[in-house]
């Protein structure tokens, strides 16, 4: 079966060295050179993608680890106040029943309750730090890793058409325009 432009199946060429492709020949290189660059920009496209559905992933933990930090704020809030009920309750209730208020037993009550309250708010800041570094620690891998997918994705287009040059340039010599239009060169 013989392609638009070739030379039919027994007909002499003037240059058997080089196929004849007829004109599909340069049609082919410039679909080859298309194609290259349609090629290269879909996985610079997918590359953007990627680090980009990372750095929102990154921007989501983000979020978390300061809702986290701001609940870690609102219990030592409500420590606190539960603290300061609780200790003047206990003053209260002493000084109803007639116990001298913030001496002895009782300032003793109250310091406890405190250095309880007090344990209980540094317990939730230090796991609320921890888990915030840990969060923050992911967020910083997923932007660095974003980062390297997209670098990867630029090497991968430039190798790309770098292969497609090669491709191209290896075909570019393999028709004869002679045997397009007839005729002899020159």
């Amino acid at each position: 079966m013989a392609c638009f432009g070739s030379l039919p199946r027994g007909a002499a060429s003037d240059s058997p060295a080089k196929p004849a492709l007829g004109l599909l020949g340069p049609i082919g290189l410039a679909l080859q050179v298309g194609g290259a660059l349609v090629k290269g920009e879909a996985i610079r496209k997918a590359g953007s993608r990627a680090k980009d559905a990372l750095f929102e992933q990154a921007s989501e933990i983000e979020i978390q680890a300061n809702q986290l930090g701001a609940r870690a704020l609102e219990e030592q809030e409500d420590i606190t106040r539960q603290t300061r009920a609780d200790v003047g309750a206990s003053r209260t209730a002493a000084g109803k029943s007639g116990v001298r208020v913030g001496a002895g037993s009782t300032k003793r009550a109250e310091e406890k309750i405190i250095r309880i309250r007090k344990l209980q708010k540094e317990r939730i800041r230090r796991r609320a730090s921890e888990s915030i570094s840990t969060l923050n620690r992911r967020a910083d891998r997923l932007r660095k890793r974003g980062g390297e997918v997209k670098a990867a994705a630029k090497t991968r287009q430039f190798t790309s058409f770098l292969g497609s040059g090669f491709q191209v340039a290896s075909n570019v010599g393999k028709f004869d325009l002679k045997n397009v239009f007839g005729g002899s060169n020159g």
